[in-house]
């Protein structure tokens, strides 16, 4: 009981930082529940962002099944992004346990993946060893952006929603191709010494990243992260279940405060 009641308390002080700052103790958005900030002032600085999959978040129809995981789609003709349950099928080759994603949602073509462990923008490390090539123990998680491997060669439209999200942030040198499709990775659950991966349900905290992390590549952020800089700790591997909190834990910004 002791070892859980540690364990327990690790987690809800990770998972209480505040996606814009960092800061903690945080709080619920008291709609989604699914973002933690430390002040009005913080939740009213994403709000641009968070705004376009707060309300759709909590409305999100049943998991259709086990292998199906929460994911965000950037469609390409859509000002706005979606909530999605993305199929995932098991696999194990050579040593290596994965999750193959369902490519249908980007359309017929070759997937392309970049993996993201650190929140430059807002000097946060999310995880490590999960880019291709690390040697590295997995921990904490990573955010994966599936896309068309070759959206600037075969034809793909700008990606309206991408432009929409991250516009209210700065200026944006170029704007991404073709749809994008963001989920959360984590380690095999089952065996960590291997070099294999698990998928879990996004989060919106991970939406945020994935703002800043496009912000940062096609835009003009100023990143605040570099790999000497002090980490801050890992957030816990696992996203939490939306659980119920008193009402006065919790803000929530709607569309009339904003």
């Amino acid at each position: 009981m002791a070892s859980q009641s540690q364990s327990s308390a690790q987690d809800q002080e990770v998972k209480e930082l505040c996606v814009m700052c960092n800061n903690g103790p945080a709080r619920r958005c008291g709609r989604c529940r699914s973002v933690f900030y430390c002040s009005k002032d913080c939740q009213k600085h994403d709000f641009s962002t968070h705004k376009f999959l707060c309300k759709e978040y909590s409305e999100q129809h049943p998991r259709p099944s086990p292998d199906h995981k929460r994911a965000i789609l950037f469609p390409v003709d859509k000002n706005k992004p979606r909530m999605i349950w993305m199929q995932f099928k098991s696999g194990y080759d050579s040593g290596y346990y994965f999750r193959t994603p369902d490519y249908s949602w980007i359309g017929n073509a070759m997937p392309g993946f970049r993996y993201v462990e650190v929140n430059k923008v807002r000097g946060r490390r999310l995880g490590r060893g999960f880019s291709p090539g690390s040697r590295e123990k997995q921990d904490g998680y990573c955010i994966k952006f599936m896309f068309r491997d070759n959206y600037l060669v075969d034809g793909s439209f700008t990606n309206r929603s991408i432009e929409a999200c991250v516009r209210p942030w700065g200026p944006l040198r170029r704007v991404p191709h073709g749809p994008v499709v963001v989920s959360r990775t984590v380690p095999d659950a089952l065996d960590r010494t291997l070099f294999g991966e698990d998928v879990d349900d996004v989060t919106l905290a991970d939406f945020r990243h994935a703002i800043n992390h496009l912000w940062s590549y096609y835009g003009t952020a100023r990143e605040k992260f570099s790999e000497s800089s002090p980490l801050p700790p890992f957030p816990f591997a696992r996203a939490p279940p939306p659980a119920p909190a008193p009402a006065d834990e919790d803000t929530e910004i709607t569309p009339s405060q904003g």
